[in-house]
């Protein structure tokens, strides 16, 4: 009977840390970003934010974003950023990081929708050839640090 109490514990303080991670995420928060090159203001972007930012350096070369100050949340930040430079943000739903693509990208339509089917890569055995991406996010500190083990 304990064993089962503890079981039922630890799935509801479970339940409530996922609910309050997604609560985090949807919290607004002050920005005050400057107009500027897309590279930058990504970074600038997922530094305050604290969401992991993906974008291939081509695809934002030469995109200026829009100046963005008050309080938004992360995506609402984002879409004001973003608009009207060609780009939009798209969010993965295990990791819940962010990819900024093309709006003219046709697999932007795509990758925001939810598919169950394996992707062609994984099932032909071909070699996939990706564009570069850059990598930005509030983790990397703590890797430096210690904190989160390397390897």
């Amino acid at each position: 009977m304990r064993t089962i109490i503890r079981v039922l514990c630890a799935l509801t303080l479970g339940a409530l840390l996922l609910l309050n991670a997604r609560a985090a995420d949807e919290a607004k928060k002050s920005y005050d970003l400057p107009a500027t090159d897309a590279a930058t203001a990504l970074k600038q972007f997922s530094e305050v934010s604290g969401r992991e930012t993906l974008f291939a350096a081509d695809i934002v070369r030469g995109v200026r974003t829009a100046a963005v100050k008050g309080e938004f949340t992360a995506k609402e930040a984002l879409a004001r950023m973003l608009a009207a430079t060609g780009l939009t943000a798209v969010q993965d739903e295990k990791t819940g990081a962010l990819a900024v693509k093309r709006l003219s990208d046709p697999n932007v339509r795509r990758a925001a929708q939810a598919s169950d089917r394996p992707s062609p890569s994984a099932t032909s055995g071909s070699i996939v050839r990706m564009d570069e991406i850059e990598v930005t996010g509030s983790r990397i500190g703590l890797l430096n640090q210690g904190v989160i083990p390397r390897g």
